[in-house]
């Protein structure tokens, strides 16, 4: 017999579904040519541009994702696979917001690379995930390193109405994420009605949050891990 559907007596609201490319040109067309020019001379072709962090990302037992959840050929994520191992099988979710792949493509040294990938990133999701299900929702990648450009990212997709909140995925300042200089992404998101969404490890290698953790300098991933969330 074949696994049968999960039903329950309420609704299921999954704030927290991971997208992601399954190819870099879907990222990449979607850039002005002088930085999709830029995104590849920086990392050596078209095909590296924006390798799904399921293969890339530091994990200590291979690939962060269940091994059944990872397509065939490695790349990216599958709505098919999503829908026939997630969504038919719980038919009481009623929504799914889409985080991406934890939003880290932002933690950039060159602020205004940043700013064009997290636009590129937002009209990538709303052209595709948003349409494939009726159950989609997803949050606004920001750029955080430069927060007037930030709000105005929140301005253009917050009319939306699939729009559920603003990611932030990395703290390129060294500041906890209180401090006045991330206020003019806060005022966007208020005035949208739109929660902050935080990833705790996005970017921490780029952003040198170790100075803001309350329990000092970590000495081994564990601590490093374990302080992610005072960093905030």
């Amino acid at each position: 017999m074949g696994r049968q559907p999960r039903t329950f007596e309420y609704a299921i609201i999954d704030v927290d579904v991971h997208q992601r490319w399954r190819r870099s040109t879907e990222l990449l067309d979607r850039l002005p040519a002088r930085w999709r020019d830029y995104a590849v001379s920086r990392t050596g072709g078209i095909a590296t541009a924006f390798v799904p962090a399921g293969l890339t990302y530091p994990f200590q037992r291979g690939v962060n994702k269940r091994l059944e959840a990872v397509p065939e050929d490695g790349m990216g994520t599958s709505f098919e696979l999503m829908k026939s191992q997630y969504l038919d099988q719980y038919p009481s979710v009623e929504a799914v917001n889409l985080t991406f792949d934890i939003g880290q493509e932002v933690a950039q040294r060159n602020p205004e690379y940043s700013a064009v990938l997290s636009t590129a990133m937002n009209d990538w999701v709303s052209d595709t995930w948003l349409n494939y299900d009726s159950r989609m929702r997803t949050a606004i990648v920001a750029p955080p390193e430069l927060p007037d450009r930030a709000a105005a990212e929140i301005h253009r997709m917050a009319p939306n109405t699939k729009v559920t909140g603003v990611l932030i995925a990395w703290n390129p300042f060294g500041k906890p994420l209180g401090h006045p200089v991330y206020d003019p992404i806060y005022r966007a998101a208020e005035e949208h009605g739109l929660p902050i969404i935080i990833h705790g490890a996005a970017g921490e290698t780029e952003g040198g949050l170790a100075h803001t953790s309350a329990g000092g300098l970590p000495g081994s991933r564990l601590e490093w891990h374990t302080l992610l969330a005072s960093r905030r």
